[in-house]
């Protein structure tokens, strides 16, 4: 296949670092990109002073051939942000985009109208949550809606987990051409905040992300005796935002085993949490996919997952971590144990977790692209006939 050297806009209204690791790798195969982001993302990620995309390309989240693009909506159910899409489709226009990537969360409607709306180029999106979550308080109906909208307006759909593919496609009804899988980019904005002086301090067990009832953290608060009893030199970084920690608390025996950072953490001090942890856990109920997984796989550290959703497809069991029954505290503590108490082991799973990673981000692009060229083939096709 001929390869095309394409303006791609990516359209990311919460995942930014998504976005912007999927532009790094597209620009490293000599594509230009432009983002097209939500202010209040942007602003609560990065701060700084306006305008922030001058912020995102001193920070260097950015090719210098690639551009950020940032727009302002209203809250979410305010109709004035069928505006801001309109604007966004203006917008578009006049960068000459040859392709437009949707990365569609949850209950993005505003999203699904922009690939609803797009009728001039080809349209990909990323399904990021096609399926809802154990303990999901928002009814399943809505998502559904809004992700049939996506797919009704998309020439392809992409989905990050390979066990997505015969659920999405039977759930939206999807012919074989228009649903591939690509597995997630690496999270190489993480790295980009690091400025590795950070040394790793020994015992030190990572539970990054929201507390919601799908990761699990209950679990790993119920593990912590039967660590403790074994390894009591072990303490339990847990660094969650939202408001989601008043019920954990009160399941904690010994507060003294934990450190909980509650609040949004900037870039800089994400790494440092990172790096300075011993091995990552995931004790998840359910999971679609894991960007956490990916940000411990880029430090090099080794994880202890749950068996549930994508995650078997990314943890290399015994080699780049352990995977365990999902609401099993027991087996939870004996593989965290096994890791703490042999750094040899630790290091050489960190190893080999940033070996696979580095070895996926070869293909990433490459698998975009096919995906991009087709379709851009094709859409030509169309509109010569």
């Amino acid at each position: 296949m001929t390869t095309q050297r394409l303006h791609i806009g990516l359209a990311v209204f919460a995942d930014i670092e998504s976005g912007l690791d999927l532009a790094n790798a597209l620009a490293n195969e000599g594509h230009k990109v432009t983002l097209y982001l939500s202010h209040k993302v942007v602003f609560s990620t990065f701060g700084g002073p306006e305008p922030l995309e001058r912020r995102i390309s001193e920070l260097g989240m950015l090719p210098p051939h690639c551009e950020a693009r940032i727009f302002h909506f209203p809250r979410l159910r305010d109709l004035r942000s069928y505006k801001v899409v309109e604007e966004i489709i203006r917008c578009m226009e006049i960068d000459q985009i040859d392709l437009a990537h949707i990365f569609a969360g949850p209950a993005e409607v505003w999203l699904a109208v922009l690939a609803f709306r797009l009728q001039k180029i080809p349209v990909v999106s990323t399904l990021i949550h096609p399926i809802p979550d154990v303990g999901e308080a928002r009814p399943y109906l809505i998502d559904r809606v809004i992700n049939k909208l996506v797919v009704y307006s998309s020439d392809m759909i992409i989905v990050n987990g390979l066990y997505l593919v015969d659920i999405v496609k039977n759930e939206y009804h999807l012919q074989d051409d228009r649903l591939t899988y690509i597995p997630l980019c690496p999270r190489y904005t993480v790295t980009k905040w690091s400025h590795q002086n950070q040394v790793e301090k020994p015992g030190t067990v990572l539970f990054f992300g929201r507390a919601l009832p799908h990761k699990g953290l209950e679990y790993l608060i119920k593990a912590q005796p039967l660590i403790t009893a074994i390894a009591p030199e072990v303490r339990f970084l847990v660094a969650v935002h939202g408001n989601d920690m008043k019920s954990y608390r009160q399941l904690i025996r010994n507060p003294n085993y934990f450190i909980i950072r509650e609040g949004f953490i900037p870039g800089p001090e994400m790494a440092e949490i990172y790096e300075q942890s011993s091995l990552v856990v995931l004790p998840y109920l359910s999971a679609a996919t894991s960007g956490v997984l990916m940000d411990a796989y880029m430090f090099g550290k080794p994880v202890v997952a749950t068996c549930v959703g994508s995650l078997p497809e990314y943890v290399q069991d015994g080699i780049t971590g352990y995977l365990v029954p999902p609401r099993d505290p027991t087996s939870l503590a004996q593989a965290i144990v096994r890791l703490i108490q042999d750094e040899q082991l630790r290091a050489s799973m960190g190893q080999n977790a940033r070996e696979w990673i580095n070895k996926v981000g070869k293909t990433i692009a490459a698998q975009h692209n096919r995906v991009y060229q087709a379709l851009i083939k094709s859409y030509t096709k169309r509109r010569k006939t």
